[in-house]
């Protein structure tokens, strides 16, 4: 792997914010502060295409966040008005959180995959026989009875996250993103959540990989109520597909870019299955 966010590694490594970079012509990466948390950011991408600008993961819902992201529009020429879409790659706060305030301030168009707006908190937990649902599911994933009542408790932690937005628009594996002049493709690599995207652009050769696949660590593969497929599996299948984008530079939404996505796609499936997931990866490469 060949780390090409240079300035980016070095902040990680001092443990401060990296500057707004432009990574390409009209491609801007701008980091939004995640509040106590040991990622301390999220790399929102800018995207100006013919007619528009579209925010990929815009970050978490601070004032500081907000700052950060307007210093970000400014350093390419726009402000929060000028976006005309936002896409998240999933809907975890540190992603999504932004949007609904982004969304009041623009009028832009908010999208994600069918599955991640099934996830949405405000879905989840507010669907129809949603806590018997989840005490059963809860009870079939093998958690002790006594310990079901506290992951209750620690589920109403999600209320300030109830209000963020619902897609106005479905992006499905394959689709083009709708930003007239860039050829932005989403690429469906669930595992960390069930609808998580990626986003390769075409002409620059480069593939948004959100926090599929990451430089230094692995994303967390949780199971969900909703989504009863084993996700383990699942996750491998879709760094396998990741495999595929060899030669594009990736930028994930922590920590920094970097070249040598099959690579690093190999090496996170052995951090996260084991010793066996080459042996997986490579059945996985002839089912395909």
């Amino acid at each position: 792997m060949q780390v090409t966010g240079i300035a980016q590694r070095n902040a990680w490594r001092a443990r401060t914010d990296p500057p707004v970079e432009q990574v390409r012509p009209g491609l801007w990466s701008v980091p939004v502060p995640i509040p106590d948390n040991p990622l301390r950011y999220t790399l929102c991408y800018l995207f100006t295409g013919d007619a528009g600008l579209l925010a990929v993961d815009p970050g978490w819902d601070t004032d500081a966040g907000w700052a950060a992201l307007e210093q970000g529009l400014k350093a390419a020429g726009a402000a929060p008005g000028d976006v005309t879409g936002i896409l998240a790659t999933h809907v975890h706060p540190d992603h999504h959180g932004l949007s609904a305030r982004l969304r009041e301030a623009s009028g832009a168009w908010v999208a994600m995959h069918p599955a991640e707006r099934d996830s949405l908190p405000s879905r989840v937990w507010h669907a129809e026989g949603a806590n018997s649902t989840d005490h059963s599911w809860f009870l079939e994933v093998g958690i002790p009875a006594d310990a079901i009542a506290e992951l209750v408790r620690d589920a109403e932690g999600m209320v300030p996250f109830m209000d963020m937005p619902e897609p106005d628009l479905l992006i499905e594996d394959g689709d083009t993103v709708p930003l007239p002049g860039r050829r932005l493709t989403a690429v469906w690599t669930p595992g960390h959540t069930p609808g998580h995207l990626c986003l390769y652009e075409r002409d620059e050769d480069v593939l948004l990989t959100g926090d599929h696949v990451l430089p230094r660590i692995s994303p967390n593969i949780g199971l969900h109520p909703f989504n009863p497929e084993p996700p383990l599996g699942i996750y491998l299948e879709s760094l396998e597909r990741t495999a595929g984008y060899g030669s594009a530079e990736a930028l994930p939404a922590h920590e920094y870019r970097f070249r040598g996505l099959a690579s690093r796609a190999k090496a996170q499936g052995r951090e996260v299955y084991g010793p066996g997931a080459d042996v997986k990866m490579s059945m996985l490469t002839v089912a395909l």
